[in-house]
């Protein structure tokens, strides 16, 4: 008799040890799901052709008490919303986003001088640039442990702040 309630006692403790941690992971995926982040940079790097390689710089801001490992992203690069002028991928990162803390991603990517519509850009920009948008719009790919998941990310800025 002692036998099985010392048994069924520790079934039940392990259970319940097995739950909090449970809860525990879970509450702090909800709190990266959380997280916050910004454009901190975009400046030309070279020209060729009809391309021109841009550096972007964005800071990750992760609430959580768990670090998080980015294991790739991927984002289209558009300009207003309706004029995709490049695509940033990278499958092989392996980047640690600090708990409790600010990490940076940078990347480079190459926009097509070509597709551009440079006489509304042109013009905007002439003007202050406080219409003309550049939006990153994709996802991190992030893991802790065992744990992975799929972030979604739209940012969007205008040239006039990212000028300041």
């Amino acid at each position: 008799m002692l036998k099985k309630v010392l048994i069924f006692g520790g079934l039940g403790a392990a259970a319940l040890g097995a739950f909090g941690i449970y809860k525990y992971y879970q509450k702090q995926i909800n709190l990266f799901y959380g997280f916050t982040y910004k454009v901190k940079s975009i400046n030309p790097v070279s020209r060729k052709d009809n391309f021109l390689k841009l550096r972007v710089m964005i800071e990750i801001d992760n609430p959580s008490a768990l670090q998080f490992t980015l294991s790739s992203y991927n984002f289209d690069v558009m300009l207003n919303r309706n004029n995709k002028i490049g695509v940033v991928s990278n499958s092989d990162v392996n980047q640690v986003l600090r708990r409790n803390g600010r990490s940076y991603i940078t990347f480079d990517f190459d926009v097509s001088l070509k597709d551009l519509n440079w006489v509304s850009t042109g013009l905007d920009l002439l003007l202050g640039g406080k219409n003309s948008l550049i939006t990153l719009q994709g996802d991190l790919k992030v893991r802790t442990g065992i744990i992975f998941l799929r972030v979604p990310v739209d940012l969007s800025y205008t040239f006039k702040y990212l000028a300041s």
